[in-house]
């Protein structure tokens, strides 16, 4: 009887030992939301698809007219990367995962500033005085809708299927998918270059003359305005557990009430440093980074102003200088980007470097592309979601 009591165990045993090695086996593995490709242009007109945990490029991809762009960023989905080049009048599409060219367009006649934006397996980009979209698998043109009165955009944001749209003039528009404008909103306060934030249906905009609005994105009702000049003008909102964040003038950023364009928190840069309002601030669980003219990544507490830390990163090749016109003035832009959050990590180029950190500062990888970079990277997640930051826009 102990004998077959010793026997019997001894099965359960091994049974027990094969079922735990087959559970190991073949366990399914719930895929988590970690960063899966970074995308970047370069002033050359090159693309790259960069592995974004290793920072090794996964593909390169050389726009066949050259390039010229400067600080406009792709949009990035898990089908098709789609660039525009104003310099070249063209527009591209690459395959994601290889970076073949699926297709590309010319006389496209895209604003600076002005991202594409791709919904439901169209892209729409901002074609001078209309918006085109194209279908991203063979570029056929499927949409075109002019801009009331023959404005150009300078930017480019779906907000639940309805266009948002800024001009020069102080205009804002919402324009239907049909093409018919549902509103406008205008300030007297000079232009609309850099986009707007967005929160529960507000949209949050600052103009060329330091006019900050809220509008209601349905109807385009003004909810509140401020003339917020003495700190900030032309540069793209950010908006974060009720502040709107915006890169100041010299060398600080601000942070203002979305209840009402109060001021609440001013973030002042290390000594002898100063801020690229085309940098848009970056903001993420209660810290605020921002990249300087001079090329250090600094990290604010958001409630106490203080610098957590600050990292200074090495530009290879050096600072490059740009000059482009807008709006018939011309303007100096650096190689110098927003930083981008995805998944608890830092995407930030400078120069021709483009950097993975983490959120301590901390450099994980560097990759050099072949030429100096303007644009905000754009961080596609195993998930398919693009995370993107300044003149990248914003798409709901």
């Amino acid at each position: 009887m102990k004998t077959m009591f010793k026997a019997l165990w001894l099965i359960m045993v091994l049974l027990a030992i094969a079922s735990c090695k087959k559970t190991k086996t073949d366990v399914v593995v719930t895929p988590s939301e970690n960063n899966k490709l970074v995308v970047i242009n370069d002033i050359s007109g090159t693309t790259y698809g960069i592995n974004a945990q290793t920072g090794v490029a996964a593909w390169k991809a050389a726009n066949p007219g050259g390039g010229g762009n400067y600080i406009i960023s792709p949009a990035v989905t898990s089908d098709a990367v789609v660039v525009t080049d104003m310099s070249t009048s063209k527009l591209l599409s690459y395959n994601t995962n290889t970076g073949a060219l699926l297709w590309s367009k010319n006389y496209i006649y895209s604003s600076y500033y002005a991202s594409p934006v791709v919904k439901n397996g169209i892209a729409y980009i901002a074609n001078n005085d209309r918006i085109t979209g194209y279908t991203i698998n063979n570029g056929a043109a499927v949409k075109e809708m002019m801009m009331p009165n023959n404005y150009g955009a300078n930017s480019l944001n779906l907000v639940n299927d309805l266009f948002i749209t800024a001009t020069c003039g102080g205009h804002l528009f919402g324009i239907s998918a049909e093409g018919i404008k549902q509103w406008e909103y205008q300030s007297n306060y000079g232009c609309y270059h850099n986009n707007p934030a967005m929160n529960k249906g507000i949209i949050y905009i600052l103009s060329s003359g330091g006019k900050l609005s809220a509008v209601n994105a349905a109807t385009g009702a003004e909810v509140w305005s401020r003339d917020e000049s003495q700190y900030v003008e032309n540069a793209s909102v950010v908006y974060y557990d009720g502040m709107l964040f915006v890169t100041g003038i010299g060398n600080k950023a601000y942070a203002f009430e979305a209840y009402d364009g109060d001021l609440v928190h001013t973030y002042t840069l290390p000594d002898n440093e100063y801020i690229y309002y085309y940098a848009a601030p970056t903001i993420v669980d209660g810290k605020l980074y921002l990249l300087t003219n001079e090329a250090t990544l600094v990290a604010y507490d958001v409630s106490n102003e203080s610098i957590a830390w600050q990292k200074k990163l090495d530009i290879a090749g050096g600072r490059m200088m740009g000059r482009i016109t807008i709006d018939n003035r011309t303007e100096s832009v650096s190689a110098l980007s927003s930083v981008v959050v995805a998944n608890n990590m830092l995407f930030v180029t400078a120069g021709k470097t483009l950097y993975a950190l983490t959120v301590k500062g901390e450099t994980k990888w560097m990759f050099t592309a072949e030429d100096y970079m303007y644009a905000s990277p754009v961080v596609l997640s195993d998930f398919n979601k693009a995370y993107r930051n300044g003149n990248a826009g914003i798409a709901q």
